[in-house]
């Protein structure tokens, strides 16, 4: 459940993810809980934000949540955005912890890879 005195309003960042590189997006917590400690991060990506499909789960191993920052990173690698396949989509991160925020959505646009190996 979320204070009374705060409005959980997610930031608003649109994203270019390189297919095949390295995906590294950092957000401060603004506002939300006073005290991050024991939050994890959780972020999903979907076609629309009502489709029952999800494009891509990020693993929470890849999410950094730090409490004396309050920043959350997301650091996915090229090995895991190899797999992507979607041209746009959205995408909203949460930090989970005695309650769930929303701390940033957007869009999301996969710039693919042309170069192949020979």
């Amino acid at each position: 459940m979320t204070s009374p005195d705060f409005v959980n309003t997610a930031a608003t960042l649109n994203v270019v993810v390189p297919q095949s590189g390295h995906m590294r997006i950092v957000v401060s917590v603004e506002g939300g809980p006073v005290d991050l400690t024991g939050y994890t991060g959780a972020m999903q990506v979907r076609v629309y934000k009502e489709a029952a499909v999800t494009l891509a789960s990020v693993n929470p191993l890849h999410i950094t949540v730090n409490y004396l920052t309050r920043q959350v990173v997301v650091d996915v690698p090229a090995s895991v955005t190899a797999l992507y396949d979607w041209d746009e989509a959205l995408y909203d991160l949460y930090i989970v912890g005695t309650d769930s925020w929303r701390i940033c959505e957007g869009r999301m646009r996969l710039s693919k890879t042309v170069t192949r190996e020979a």
